[in-house]
């Protein structure tokens, strides 16, 4: 049965999610987390059952906050504004530690993990290919790859990105290629056909 949330349960999530970003799934221990929370170990236990449940509480929060960043970047007055803030998202993403979080659980062996990963690539290319076809079709345009291939395309571009600034590669020089890639986006597309 699950326990109601509490301010101690919200506090050691939270203080789970920052290990998390910071140095990955592996340097997560209980006891720095109860330290953090300043609370005692089984308290820790109590709300989260074991270390890898709390694991999983945290990956869980980490995608969905993700999801949840870029749905708010990509929901835009134009194409153009869109790709600005599109192109924060991935600053910002760096400088909260996402990129170390998602590289820990890309690695991870953990079953629930590898799920939860699956699944939030699967509804965050849904999401890209979904916010990027209503923005080109507010310009009168219609993609001439699959939705599929357009989702995947922008994952792996923005994927690739992402990886890169967070390995120590300079914004300005990625700024261009984000830029680039939005542009490759509307040479995939024809006007709407009358009638579509």
């Amino acid at each position: 049965m699950a326990r109601p949330p509490s301010v101690i349960r919200e506090r050691v999530l939270s203080i789970t999610v920052r290990h998390v970003k910071r140095g990955g799934i592996s340097a997560v221990t209980l006891d720095a987390i109860a330290d953090d929370a300043g609370c005692a170990k089984g308290l820790v236990t109590y709300h989260f059952g074991s270390k890898d449940q709390l694991i999983h509480a945290a990956t869980e929060e980490i995608l969905q906050n993700h999801e949840t960043q870029w749905m708010q970047a990509l929901k835009a007055d134009s194409f153009e504004v869109a790709i600005r803030q599109t192109w924060q998202a991935l600053l910002n993403e760096v400088r909260e530690g996402y990129w170390r979080a998602w590289l820990s659980f890309a690695a991870s062996k953990d079953r629930v993990i590898v799920q939860l990963v699956s699944n939030h690539v699967n509804r965050f290319t849904e999401t890209l290919r979904s916010a990027t076809q209503s923005q080109i079709r507010t310009m009168g345009l219609e993609p001439t790859v699959s939705p599929s291939e357009l989702g995947h395309f922008l994952l792996a571009g923005l994927s690739g990105m992402g990886l890169q600034l967070s390995t120590g590669v300079k914004p300005e020089v990625l700024e261009g290629a984000h830029s680039a890639m939005w542009v490759a986006v509307l040479g995939m597309t024809r006007p709407i056909k009358a009638g579509s």
